[in-house]
């Protein structure tokens, strides 16, 4: 085993002891925003974790000991938060954490978060649990989940077989009262010469969200890269999961209002005067036919993050899509 990785896993396995934790994605985490220092990385999630258990004590609550109640609706928001962009960075960046925290998805996935951007959303998004990428480079996708509606009982990181720019999937297993909710949320190969893996790549987390029982709710959210032509190729060629699997957008019914996600005509954080108009963001769910027990479908889409801050830009290049699941 490379050198490198082996001095990796014992600074790991030496937080998790000092920190008395058994989470390996934390470990990893707080490990990379603290330059590899175990000292102050042991330090930052101590005082991270404090603060944490105070503000819930001052609400009268333990997240460990708060049950959780059924609920009839369920929201997902996804976003590309542009964290690559150095520009603005931190006012862009508590423009989406204030989105976050008044509109209290009970899911969120996030695209481009880099160590600082992340740091900043833990520590700002209380009551939010984060998920980060087993391993994660530079910059990475990373999950929320309102731990006063879901229960996580599992996490994971599915690396991709095929890809070149170092993209997985990070899966959270979580119950909502009694109902199993399995959430995917990836960022898939950027660029249009990268195709073919990213195509594959949807296949493959499609393979993935077959393989939960028929009463889970099965959620993937992400900036999937994907231009109209390459998701039609690849249902054509794959058509059994295109029974199986479906695009929200294209279940509720085609919104235009809702369409792109990524859109040059009114959005120029990126690229000024640009024509380009794409859907980047998607959110897929399985079919009624293969989730026939579950009762949760989705219900309405909305995109978020339309608004010029002070700085005369938006918060990311890609609006926010927030999607409703209900009962």
């Amino acid at each position: 085993m490379n050198r490198v990785l082996v001095e990796m896993d014992s600074k790991i396995a030496q937080f998790c002891t000092r920190a008395s934790t058994e989470d390996k994605d934390i470990a990893s985490y707080y490990l990379e925003v603290s330059e590899n220092n175990l000292d102050v990385a042991v330090q930052n999630y101590l005082e991270d974790k404090s603060l944490a258990t105070i503000v819930l004590e001052e609400h009268g609550e333990k997240s460990a000991e708060k049950s959780i109640e059924s609920k009839s609706s369920i929201t997902v928001l996804e976003w590309n938060i542009q964290g690559l962009l150095e520009d603005y960075l931190n006012e862009r960046t508590m423009s989406v954490i204030n989105e976050i925290k008044n509109r209290k998805p009970d899911v969120v996935f996030l695209q481009e978060v880099i160590p600082e951007t992340a740091q900043l959303i833990r520590q700002k998004c209380i009551g939010y649990d984060a998920h980060l990428p087993r391993n994660a480079s530079q910059y990475y996708a990373m999950m929320l989940t309102l731990n006063s509606s879901l229960r996580v009982e599992k996490k994971n990181t599915v690396a991709f077989k095929n890809t070149q720019q170092g993209r997985n999937v990070v899966v959270v297993e979580a119950k909502q009262g009694d109902v199993p909710v399995v959430l995917l949320c990836s960022h898939l190969e950027s660029m249009r010469p990268a195709t073919m893996e990213r195509v594959q790549q949807l296949v493959q987390v499609s393979d993935l969200m077959l393989n939960y029982s028929s009463e889970a709710l099965v959620v993937f959210g992400a900036d999937t890269n994907l231009r109209d032509h390459e998701y039609q190729q690849c249902m054509a060629t794959n058509k059994g999961l295109a029974e199986k699997v479906v695009d929200v957008w294209e279940e509720i019914g085609k919104p235009q209002g809702c369409r792109y996600t990524w859109d040059l005509q009114e959005n120029d954080n990126q690229i000024k005067d640009g024509k380009a108009r794409l859907r980047f963001e998607r959110v897929y769910t399985r079919s009624k036919s293969s989730s026939n027990s579950c009762l949760f479908r989705p219900k309405s889409i909305d995109l978020i993050g339309k608004h010029r801050l002070e700085c005369g830009m938006f918060p990311s290049d890609h609006w926010g899509m927030l999607v409703t699941f209900s009962k």
